[in-house]
């Protein structure tokens, strides 16, 4: 039941019993099993093995064999699809949240990620999604007059002469005026404006940029274990940049990331997020019902052998009970002919004498 075994039995009736040519019973010695555990990024793994020299159990079938299986191949696969879509709905709605703008700007934002080095090209800094040859523009708004100026900045990675990296972007940034940008010890960029005045807003970002750094995002986070709404949106939805203008009632970008649902975003391009998904659960549910339908026609084959067994070694108790009455009534036969015979040699006797 819990591991594949091949017994032996021996000319003087002793039985050895192995698995995959590991004794498990040995004449007068039982060998028990055990586990160890190793530690793997935070997570403990138990192996079954010997208790007598810890060598490894090869599993080959049975209930061990199974939950070894799921351990480390069918639940590490849905895992890997489910942190797949994860990381994809992060990367994509953070590239097309970080093209628009909300209600109100910004007077202070840090970046969410770090980049391996200041100085690294940003293109080889660490970041996901990879930032592109391309360009975002700033807007400084003056909170008094209402006046916006618009600064176009440059994210230069053609691999021609010097590209931009994250120094070379955060020196851009602290050059607009009432803007200032340095990056901390933590590799990660913030950008402030001068005064209460002042605040600032981002659009039109085709470079993957700020949705790598972690400007102006919806997500944070990598995968499944750790994806959540950016706490500068939740913590105030005038954040969420759902239009790609300035202007009143623009909604652009808010349908745009509505249309993220059914884009081709996946899988090369040639699945959407809905279709990803499903299809990873169709799966899940295919397989499920190929084990529950082997997991019949296996108990199925026990009962048959079950049946076969007890056909052999079994009691029937209708029989038994048969038997029994029969040899209660045998034995009545043959006290009362024994009693006929009493008397009849009685009677004989007396008549006689």
């Amino acid at each position: 039941e819990l591991v594949e075994i091949k017994s032996f039995e021996q000319s003087d009736g002793q039985v050895n019993v192995f698995a995959d040519g590991d004794p498990l019973v040995m004449q007068n010695v039982a060998n028990t099993l055990t586990t160890t555990t190793t530690v793997t990024n935070g997570v403990s793994t138990s192996t079954p093995v010997f208790s007598n020299n810890n060598g490894p159990v090869v599993l080959r079938s049975g209930r061990l064999e199974g939950l070894v299986t799921s351990r480390d191949v069918t639940i590490p696969k849905y895992l890997g699809d489910l942190n797949t879509l994860a990381t994809a709905v992060i990367q994509e709605f953070n590239k097309q949240h970080a093209k628009g703008m909300g209600l109100t700007g910004f007077s202070s934002l840090k970046a969410g990620n770090a980049v391996t080095s200041p100085t690294a090209d940003l293109d080889a800094a660490g970041l996901a999604p990879t930032p592109v040859n391309g360009s975002f523009t700033v807007h400084v708004t003056n909170r008094n007059t209402g006046e916006v100026v618009s600064t176009n900045i440059s994210v230069d990675l053609d691999s021609i002469g010097s590209d931009t990296t994250l120094a070379s972007l955060t020196a851009d940034l602290d050059a607009i005026a009432n803007l200032s940008a340095s990056v901390g010890t933590d590799n990660k960029v913030t950008i402030s404006a001068d005064s209460s005045d002042y605040t600032f807003t981002f659009s039109g970002d085709n470079s993957n940029a700020l949705a790598a750094l972690g400007l102006n995002t919806l997500f944070t986070g990598t995968d499944a274990s750790n994806i959540d709404v950016n706490s500068v949106v939740d913590g105030d939805l005038s954040k969420l940049a759902a239009a790609l203008t300035p202007a009143a009632g623009d909604n652009g970008n808010a349908l745009a990331m509505a249309g993220l649902r059914t884009a081709l975003l996946m899988n090369s391009s040639t699945t959407t997020f809905d279709d990803f998904y499903r299809g990873s659960v169709g799966t899940l549910a295919v397989e499920t019902s190929q084990r529950l339908s082997g997991f019949d026609n296996q108990q199925a084959r026990l009962d048959l052998l079950e049946n076969q067994r007890q056909s052999v070694s079994g009691v029937n108790v209708d029989e038994e009970m048969t038997q029994l009455i029969e040899a209660q009534r045998t034995f009545q036969a043959s006290a009362r002919f024994i009693s006929i015979v009493d008397n009849m040699l009685d009677t004989l006797v007396n008549g006689l004498f």
